[in-house]
């Protein structure tokens, strides 16, 4: 059986423009601001960048920018600064954090109980010197640190 898959539609001048300000760490609301936008008109543009890469709405920025990335559709931030050495369990919390939203999930992906999630990433995002969970994601595609991931990586991220 043949299977046949719709040719990647590509992002609009103004979606690439938001897509690039994301994964420079921006929020919505500064993005809004930097453009002469309004806010709802950044989120719907937000909205068809979640929908371009299969994730539901609203979802965390950092589950967009690793998407974005991901997938293809945007180019992998260069990286400003040596990465640090990370453990084999630092990169199972990492890509549990890129792939989903809810303590839970991360916690059985990165094999560690749902308390531990919370701590574990700060110390994460501490230890590779970010601003905050976008930030490390974005350093982590920089840094080729989600270039391969895992077969039991989920799909559907915000899913």
């Amino acid at each position: 059986m043949t299977t046949i898959t719709a040719p990647i539609r590509p992002l609009t001048r103004v979606q690439r423009k938001i897509a690039e300000q994301l994964i420079r760490g921006l929020s919505p609301a500064d993005i809004a601001l930097c453009n002469y936008l309004s806010r709802p008109a950044v989120d719907q543009q937000i909205r068809i960048l979640c929908a371009r890469v299969d994730l539901r709405w609203p979802c965390p920025q950092h589950l967009l920018v690793h998407a974005l990335i991901a997938s293809g559709r945007m180019p992998r931030p260069a990286p400003r600064r040596p990465a640090p050495d990370i453990t084999p369990s630092q990169m199972d919390l990492l890509r549990a954090l890129a792939q989903h939203e809810h303590p839970s999930k991360i916690a059985r992906c990165a094999g560690i109980a749902r308390t531990e999630v919370r701590e574990r990433t700060r110390s994460l995002v501490e230890h590779a010197e970010a601003t905050g969970l976008t930030h490390l994601i974005i350093l982590a595609h920089a840094w080729k640190w989600l270039d391969e991931e895992p077969a039991t990586a989920s799909a559907g991220a915000g899913q």
